[in-house]
């Protein structure tokens, strides 16, 4: 599925909840499970229709049972953070205030991806870039409906600094698994899937991937 990602990250989990309810009553036959899968700022896309969907009475996620996030910035992603301090610092000189002008240009889909903001109310409402990159606030995962996660390293070794450092090179691994000291949106450690010696991208195409998908849906499909 596609989606413009320069609209805000709640936008358009509002429009894949909305989709969604239309889908169900006209698919042929009778829908029994539905299972979303979302790579990087897709899986915040799913958890914001979900939770859209549960706000607003919306039939469709009474059949959610899976929801598998690859490489996603449930905590947000340091690129977007440094960016935005960067915007910043760059505007206090006229020297360097036409850069800053340049970058307060990104997108709000992108300036979401600070603290993995899924709803319109969380994170920054009116985006004005300074030193404060204001307070995280953390939508648990619903209740019944099993979040499972992938993260990746882009080091042989996954507890090597580097590895630990820059993840995947864009998603940390304690962000795509939703927990770190500060913050924990409910995702369960053990539904979680850590490769090593790939990166972000890798995660769309790998075969341990696709086995530990392949797997648990096998699984959750027996009596």
């Amino acid at each position: 599925m596609r989606y413009n990602t320069g609209r805000r990250i709640a936008t358009n989990g509002a429009d894949l909840s909305d989709l969604l309810e239309q889908l169900v009553p006209a698919w042929p036959v009778r829908v029994h499970r539905i299972t979303l899968v979302g790579h990087s700022m897709g899986g915040l896309v799913s958890r914001s229709a979900a939770h859209h969907a549960a706000e607003s009475g919306r039939r469709w996620v009474d059949l959610l049972t899976d929801v598998f996030t690859l490489g996603t910035p449930h905590l947000g992603a340091p690129l977007a953070r440094g960016v935005h301090v960067a915007t910043a610092a760059l505007a206090l000189a006229p020297e360097t205030r036409p850069f800053a002008n340049l970058l307060a240009r990104r997108s709000a889909g992108v300036r979401d991806l600070i603290y993995g903001s899924i709803t319109a109310d969380e994170g920054h409402a009116s985006y004005a870039d300074g030193f404060d990159v204001g307070v995280a606030a953390d939508i648990s995962v619903q209740e019944g409906v099993r979040h499972h996660h992938a993260s990746a390293v882009v080091t042989g070794n996954p507890r090597h600094p580097v590895g630990i450092f820059v993840g995947d090179g864009l998603v940390r691994t304690d962000s795509a698994g939703g927990r770190n000291k500060l913050r924990n949106i409910g995702l369960r450690p053990d539904d979680g899937l850590a490769i090593n010696s790939a990166h972000h991208f890798t995660l769309l195409n790998d075969e341990r991937v696709y086995g530990w998908m392949r797997k648990i849906l096998v699984d959750r499909s027996r009596p």
